[in-house]
């Protein structure tokens, strides 16, 4: 039936609406230029086809994405964002992504409860929606329940296993389940990629610290620096100066890897 067909598959019987949403989706992970077309993009397809409740979905992760990359009130992207969300499943209740798309609307407005059952929803309907799974990782992860998080993350990583952020997501889980030289041994092959894959270096330089191996952390956490985003280097300096404090030391020492080891 149609209604089987769009549990899982985004469905519109306009071609053009389609197409705009195809090209979206190939850029709504990538920095702000690509999201901001990938957002024209998404609008353009429901410009198209106003009752297209996956290009609704998508544009509600653009929102989230935007929310965290930009500084200033954040608020009006999680509000537009919960918007999009609830207008899909409104659209189409039977569409994985819509549910997937309202449950990360509702985790990022610590709706903690409703994010759980909003990608609870979506998995049941699409057994392999990545997605989904990500966002309960998240879930668990800021709730503080590392043994569910664990769980959803090693499903999600089966489901996608090149997926950087199912490996980074898979790492975290390892790491808050202490299981840290899983999670490094994780990750490292992570650290020979460019950026966004550059927070591998925060959460192994983590897990050296949670195994008090403060020269390695140190080293971790100034190549994250080095190599990464604005708010990555941010998030990177604060755990740099922890470990710093912890091993007695005044200032950065130099690379203890060498410089072959993260390129």
């Amino acid at each position: 039936s149609n209604r089987a067909h769009s549990t899982i598959y985004p469905h519109t019987p306009k071609i053009d609406a389609y197409e705009w949403y195809l090209r979206g989706l190939a850029l709504k992970r990538g920095g702000a230029t690509e999201r901001t077309l990938a957002r024209e993009y998404f609008s353009r397809a429901i410009a198209a086809d106003s009752t297209f409740a996956a290009a609704h979905a998508a544009l509600t992760r653009v929102y989230i994405d935007d929310a965290g990359a930009t500084p200033g009130d954040y608020r009006e992207s999680y509000a537009r964002a919960e918007q999009a969300a609830q207008k899909a499943v409104a659209l189409d209740d039977s569409l994985a992504a819509a549910h997937a798309a309202l449950g990360w609307a509702y985790s990022i407005n610590r709706k903690w409860a409703s994010a759980q059952t909003e990608l609870r929803r979506a998995i049941t309907l699409d057994p392999r929606a990545s997605d989904a799974y990500e966002g309960l990782a998240l879930v668990y992860q800021w709730t503080e329940r590392p043994r569910e998080l664990l769980a959803v993350a090693k499903t999600g990583l089966e489901i996608d296993p090149f997926n950087y952020s199912a490996v980074r997501r898979m790492a975290l889980a390892l790491s808050m389940n202490n299981r840290c030289d899983e999670a490094i041994q994780l990750l490292r092959p992570l650290q020979t990629l460019s950026a966004p894959a550059e927070v591998a270096g925060v959460i192994t330089g983590q897990c050296y610290a949670t195994k008090k191996m403060w020269p390695e952390a140190i080293a971790e956490f100034r190549w994250a620096m080095t190599d990464g985003s604005k708010g990555r280097a941010r998030m990177a300096l604060a755990f740099l100066g922890y470990a710093q404090a912890r091993a007695g030391q005044g200032r950065p020492p130099g690379n203890r890897h060498g410089s072959g080891q993260h390129r």
